[in-house]
């Protein structure tokens, strides 16, 4: 479940407490309504994974499912190859979760970074597999670029789109030639708008939740 941002929180927490004085108790309906408000604002605040993410993770659970019936297969080899196995089946199941594979230390320095910052478990494997929390360096890469970037990103995306209709209202081809080339395009178009607005706008809306752009660079936020 999506973590609610510290405002939110203080929100309802103050409603409830409200609540509790006027009446004395947790009536049915004050407890339904509160959940209602509650479960109404999780699904505002939960970023839908994009499809790029998604295949990316469903090709690394493949993968693990085939690496982990190899070990489980190795019975007369070295220590070298069997623990050398172990880590590929570690570093795949680090994948399966994050987008992202990492040696032993990159893995233990991303969790490290994602329990410091207290980092929403539905958010963290977002922010791994859009690089906010960046394995190679260790580090966390957040600021103003992430929307800068989705601003520049949209006329190329737009152009498709233009295409498309300008296909659609062509008078020289036929009606199915027509129709075909105008659903690629449409199909290519949204493909490469909903990964380019993850990778760019949803990334600064799940990032600002735990980071406040400050210049090109990133205060975390109080937690």
């Amino acid at each position: 479940m999506a973590e609610l941002e510290p405002k939110d929180q203080q929100r309802f927490l103050k409603k409830l407490e409200k609540t509790v004085k006027s009446t004395g108790n947790f009536e049915p309906i004050s407890i339904d309504s509160f959940d209602g408000n509650l479960q109404a604002n999780l699904t505002h605040a939960f970023v839908p994974r994009p499809w790029a993410m998604c295949l990316n993770i469903a090709f690394y659970q493949a993968r693990l499912r085939r690496q982990e019936q190899r070990l489980a297969a190795m019975m007369d080899c070295s220590p070298a190859e069997l623990q050398a196995q172990i880590e590929n089946v570690e570093s795949l199941r680090f994948a399966a979760r994050f987008g992202h594979r990492g040696d032993a230390l990159q893995r233990a320095r991303c969790l490290q970074l994602i329990n410091h910052y207290r980092i929403a478990p539905p958010d963290a494997p977002f922010l791994v597999w859009a690089r906010v929390i960046c394995l190679r360096r260790s580090t966390i890469i957040f600021g103003h670029w992430d929307w800068i970037c989705g601003i520049c990103a949209m006329p190329a995306v737009v152009h498709v789109f233009l295409w498309a209709l300008c296909i659609a209202l062509s008078i020289k081809p036929s009606p199915e030639v027509k129709a075909i080339f105008t659903t690629l395009y449409l199909v290519v178009g949204y493909g490469a708008f909903t990964f380019y607005k993850s990778i760019t706008f949803d990334v600064f809306r799940v990032g600002s939740r735990y980071f406040k752009p400050d210049g090109w660079r990133y205060t975390p936020l109080p937690r």
